[in-house]
């Protein structure tokens, strides 16, 4: 057996077990911690500060009446809420529903004609907040009654500058439901655990509130926004905190075909934010920087770090038996993947459903690291078709 082929294997597994499974089970571990913790982790209601809801839109006449009578449940206290929709030049009538629409709530609507950009219409429309604190969220997210005092009571902290929520997905409706929900679940495991060490390593986008002086506006090329934005207010020395009893529902990706175009974009924006230097200083943050490595940037990298595994595991099968079985199990994962993409009902089977998720999430991410190192691009946002669901 050739040692450094060897050596080379072992490194490139180590770092996929500790990016997949090490970082995500320790961070779990914190999580319950600060779970069980006493010390005191919110604010007092009595102390709630103004807040604008921003809503970007796009096209979204599907789901915007639903999102409009959601924002009408909220608990929010009367006059400390003003409701923004901007429109990034929708062509489907959401504007016309917006303003027919009689709210409990004032609702303004900025109706940008030209679409740019979900960056572009975000930095307009904060440029026009004057409330100290601004939530984001998606149309299609619906929150529960409780879930926006939730999210203020936690931003009153010191040094905390945004609070991310528990968005939930209903993905029943997708041909790989299992998969996406496990991914989330994972997700949510390890946000807990950053939450009580240092900060989470960004937002969802679907619903997430922060302090408006942190908001500094984003290139309108920007890919990942609500990544951008969290960053942002990392590198001011504030952290992003994870309230796990803010939840909010939405649909689940229903197709294949537009998780695969997701995950494209988001290796895209990953790029891109290394590039321009969006990630937490080594120096001054090194806590920050660690998980951003590890939560982040190797997670990112996970498909060309497969590649190299698959690629010497070929290599030293020529002389060991044990890697001629281990080639065995990756070709027969690899032709599980594609065989649930031939034939979806297979995608219902819980093994064969997580294989097809991961192998698919990978495909695309290493598609979109491609293109995101060729530079070629476009940052305006497609809206994925998903059904109004109740709050």
């Amino acid at each position: 057996m050739n040692l450094y082929l060897f050596v080379l294997f072992c490194v490139f597994v180590l770092i996929f077990v500790y990016s997949n499974f090490l970082y995500p089970l320790v961070f779990a571990c914190f999580g319950f911690l600060e779970s069980h913790s006493k010390s005191s982790k919110h604010g007092s209601e009595q102390e709630l500060q103004p807040i604008t809801l921003l809503v970007p839109a796009y096209n979204e006449s599907a789901v915007i009446l639903a999102k409009l009578k959601n924002i009408d449940t909220l608990e929010y206290p009367p006059g400390m809420l003003r409701v923004i929709v901007a429109s990034d030049g929708s062509d489907d009538g959401t504007q016309e529903i917006v303003r027919s629409y009689q709210s409990n709530r004032p609702i303004e609507l900025l109706d940008f004609q030209e679409r740019r950009g979900k960056a572009s219409i975000v930095n307009d429309a904060l440029s026009q907040c004057t409330d100290p604190w601004v939530c984001l969220c998606d149309a299609n997210v619906m929150f529960r009654p409780d879930a926006l005092v939730r999210l203020a009571t936690r931003l009153q902290l010191p040094r905390v500058g945004a609070v991310t929520g528990d968005v939930r997905l209903a993905s029943d409706e997708s041909d790989f439901g299992r998969g996406e929900s496990l991914y989330y679940d994972v997700e949510r495991a390890i946000q807990k655990g950053e939450s009580f060490i240092g900060s989470v390593m960004g937002v969802d986008g679907g619903m997430y509130l922060m302090r408006r002086e942190l908001f500094k506006p984003v290139a309108k090329d920007t890919i990942l926004d609500d990544f951008t934005i969290s960053m942002t207010v990392i590198r001011q020395g504030y952290c992003i905190r994870y309230e796990p009893t803010a939840i909010a529902n939405e649909n689940g990706t229903p197709s294949s075909e537009i998780e695969f175009g997701r995950r494209k974009r988001v290796a895209r924006g990953a790029i891109q934010s290394i590039f321009r230097g969006i990630y937490p200083s080594v120096f001054d943050q090194p806590v920050e920087f660690a998980q951003w490595f590890s939560h982040k940037l190797l997670r990112w990298l996970n498909p060309l770090v497969l590649m190299g595994i698959f690629l010497f595991s070929i290599l030293l099968a020529f002389s060991n038996t044990w890697f001629q079985a281990l080639l065995g199990l990756e070709i027969l994962a690899i032709g599980g993947a594609v065989l649930a993409w031939l034939i979806p009902k297979l995608r219902d089977w819980p093994i064969l459903g997580l294989i097809y998720y991961f192998g698919l999430s990978h495909w695309a991410m290493l598609i979109g690291l491609l293109q995101g190192l060729s530079g070629k691009y476009s940052a305006v946002w497609n809206r994925t078709e998903r059904r109004s669901i109740a709050s």
